[in-house]
C-alpha cells in the first residue's frame, strides 16, 4: 500500500519560498527523507542537513509545531496509520537500546499526562462527576486496547458506588447487556484511534435510549466524541506500536477521586457497607493476601 505524504510535507511546500537558506536545507531533507526522519534525533537531522539543531527547531516552530519532537510525532503517526500491526511492531523495534526505549516511553507518557491535564476543561470534569453521582446505574465500555482501562474504571466505580457494570462482548451477550440502558443511566465509553465500531455502536444505542454518555477519547470531533454529552479529551500518542493509555488512566483516576470527594452522606454510608461486605467475603474465600 503506498504511503501518502504527511501534512508537514505539504506545509513545507507552501512555505518553502519564504524560508531562509538554512531552513530550506532542513526542509529539503524532511521532504525527501521524512520516513527516515521518524527515527532521527534533532542533532542527526541537523547534521544530515548541514545546519544546526536550533535551525531544525526553528523550522518546526515556523511550520506550526511546538518543536521538532511534535513534528516528528506527526511523521510517526502518519507512518503508523498506514501500517499493519506487524509493521508497527517493526517500527517500534528500530534498533534503539532497550534502556533508551524504556525511558523514551516513560518520557512520552509524562508528556501525555501533562498535555491531557492542561487541555482538560474543568467544566467537563465537573459535569462528568455530577453525571456519575446522579446515575442510577453506570455502564463502562472499552474495546481492545481500551478494555483494560474500562475494566479498571468499572472496578473502582463499583467498589465506590455498587452500581457499575462493565459491558463486555467476550461472552457474546453484549446486545443483551446494552438493552438494559435507560434514561436514568450513564455510559462511560473509552475509545482512541483506531476507533472501535463496537464502542461507538453501544454509545449510539445509549443515546437513543436516553442515557447520558461520557466519552473518554482523543477529541470532541472524534467519532466517539461527537456522541458524548460530556467529552474528556486525552492524548494517546506514545512511542510503542499501540496507543498509550496514560492520558485515559489519569482521567479515570481523577474522576474517581472527584466522585469520592462529592459523595452524599447516604452514598458514603452505602460505600462503607459495600466495602465491609466485600472484605468479609474476600476473607471468607481467602482471596486477599496479607498486607506487607
Amino acid at each position: 500500500m503506498p504511503i501518502v505524504e504527511p501534512q508537514v510535507v505539504g506545509e513545507i511546500r507552501k512555505k518553502y519560498e519564504g524560508l531562509t537558506d538554512t531552513k530550506r536545507q532542513v526542509a529539503e531533507l524532511l521532504v525527501q527523507r521524512w520516513e527516515d526522519a521518524v527515527f532521527m534525533t534533532t542533532e542527526e537531522v541537523a547534521a544530515s542537513a548541514g545546519t544546526s539543531p536550533a535551525t531544525v527547531v526553528r523550522l518546526a516552530v515556523e511550520l506550526g509545531y511546538s518543536g521538532f519532537h511534535e513534528l516528528q510525532q506527526h511523521l510517526r503517526d502518519t507512518l503508523k496509520a498506514r501500517l499493519t500491526l506487524g509493521n508497527r511492531i517493526e517500527l517500534a523495534a528500530n534498533g534503539t537500546r532497550f534502556e533508551k526505549a524504556f525511558f523514551d516511553s516513560v518520557e512520552a507518557d509524562r508528556r501525555i499526562i501533562d498535555e491531557t491535564v492542561k487541555n482538560l476543561p474543568p467544566s467537563s470534569v465537573a459535569d462528568a462527576v455530577t453525571l456519575l453521582q446522579q446515575a442510577e446505574r453506570i455502564h463502562v465500555i472499552g474495546y481492545r486496547g481500551a478494555h483494560s482501562a474500562a475494566s479498571f474504571m468499572a472496578l473502582l466505580l463499583n467498589q465506590l458506588m455498587g452500581n457499575t457494570v462493565l459491558l463486555d462482548d467476550r461472552s457474546g451477550t453484549l446486545p443483551e447487556q446494552a438493552i438494559s440502558l435507560t434514561k436514568c443511566d450513564v455510559l462511560v465509553a473509552i475509545s482512541l484511534p483506531r476507533f472501535s465500531t463496537l464502542t461507538i455502536g453501544v454509545a449510539r444505542h445509549a443515546k437513543a435510549a436516553g442515557a447520558r454518555v461520557i466519552a473518554i477519547t482523543d477529541s470532541v470531533i472524534s467519532p466517539l466524541g461527537r456522541l458524548g454529552d460530556v467529552v474528556l479529551p486525552c492524548r494517546y500518542r506514545g512511542t510503542i506500536f499501540q496507543n498509550s493509555l496514560a492520558g485515559a488512566m489519569v482521567i479515570i483516576n481523577g474522576l474517581v477521586a472527584g466522585l469520592t470527594a462529592t459523595l452524599t452522606p447516604e452514598q458514603l454510608d452505602r460505600s462503607r457497607d459495600l466495602t465491609r461486605r466485600a472484605e468479609e467475603l474476600s476473607r471468607k474465600w481467602n482471596l486477599m493476601t496479607v498486607d506487607g
